[in-house]
């Protein structure tokens, strides 16, 4: 899912993290949750670089702790010293809110990072209940998955609530390494409801990090529940559809799911038509006919080539290549459209 969630930010022109910094490797949350001696859910401040040593030291105010070694009373503020990513940047920001997975250091209570490159993920910062979960990795698949719930106002702040997009594709790819077990009945409800985003990307990570068997019997009933989310996204939908769009690209291959991908091939996104048009080739039943016969119109070359491709392979036909497509474009639509129509019930 990260190679495809990185297409789907790249298309949406946000293939940056929050303060401008490439992408970071994938977030390995199972392992960060083993290397951890605290987990915390806090707020950072009081943040001093050292470019001597190429640190920082930062205190972290905790709202809630999901995890600790040690049997101590909740403690209200944590010190932290990080190591600085790069010249002039610092690891974490001032006022920044995350779950913080720490590695006691040994020296004067103070902790670093149990993963260097993600001292801290995403969090929402309000919360009705301080309880901790019996299990760290739980606790954090909730965190995260009360991430694509939350409000963008309990994420960003009113300042710029479309930079809460970017935040619930953090959680959402962390999400996704957590096992399905444990992170799937929480999911599943969220794509289950009626809120959105959440469910589309709920949905996402289903697909990608779900039960295979599962999610073949599940997708039908998903993509119907989200269809008008994906026909027409709303602003605040954009990146979360273009992502759920990638998933479906990359998983869908049931002939059960054929009708709604028939039906997103006339999404106002062309990730969304593109997604329709490869799963319904890839599908390749007599189903599919119909509705590729009309993709050989959209006015996006590779959802064409899908549509030609797809209409081969239903038909028993040989399949083009991508370049032998691109070189023979015009000769190939005219042959598969003149058969569609001779061949229309």
């Amino acid at each position: 899912m990260r190679k495809a969630i990185a297409i789907a930010l790249l298309a949406c022109g946000l293939a940056v993290g929050s303060a401008g910094a490439a992408l970071a490797p994938q977030a390995d949350v199972p392992a960060m949750v083993e290397a951890a001696d605290l987990i915390v859910v806090g707020r950072a401040a009081d943040i001093q670089i050292d470019r001597n040593s190429a640190s920082e030291t930062l205190v972290v105010w905790v709202d809630r702790v999901i995890a600790s070694s040690a049997p101590s009373p909740r403690p209200l503020s944590v010190r932290v010293v990080l190591p600085l990513p790069a010249p002039g940047q610092g690891a974490v920001a001032n006022g920044q809110y995350g779950m913080f997975f720490l590695r006691s250091t040994g020296e004067n209570g103070a902790y670093t990072a149990a993963d260097p490159d993600h001292p801290a993920l995403v969090a929402a910062s309000a919360s009705n209940s301080s309880a901790r979960s019996a299990d760290a990795l739980t606790g954090a698949a909730h965190e995260l998955a009360r991430v694509l719930t939350a409000p963008a106002a309990d994420l960003i702040g009113p300042r710029d609530p479309a930079a809460a997009q970017h935040l619930s594709w953090e959680a959402a790819s962390a999400l996704e390494t957590i096992p399905y077990p444990i992170a799937g009945p929480e999911l599943r409800t969220i794509a289950a409801s009626q809120q959105t985003p959440a469910r589309l990307w709920a949905i996402a990570v289903l697909l990608d990090a779900g039960d295979p068997n599962e999610m073949a019997a599940r997708v039908p009933d998903y993509l119907a529940s989200v269809k008008a989310d994906l026909l027409s996204p709303d602003v605040d939908e954009g990146l979360a559809a273009a992502t759920l769009a990638v998933s479906i690209e990359a998983k869908v291959g049931s002939p059960n799911a054929a009708p709604v991908l028939a039906a997103l091939l006339g999404s106002t996104e062309t990730t969304v038509r593109r997604a329709a048009a490869n799963a319904l080739a890839r599908i390749a039943t007599p189903e599919v006919i119909a509705p590729l016969a009309k993709a050989l119109d959209d006015p996006e070359r590779d959802i064409r080539y899908y549509a030609v491709r797809g209409l081969a392979q239903a038909t028993g036909a040989e399949v083009p290549t991508l370049p032998l497509f691109y070189a023979k474009e015009a000769e190939m639509l005219g042959y598969w459209r003149n058969w569609a129509k001779a061949n229309a019930h």
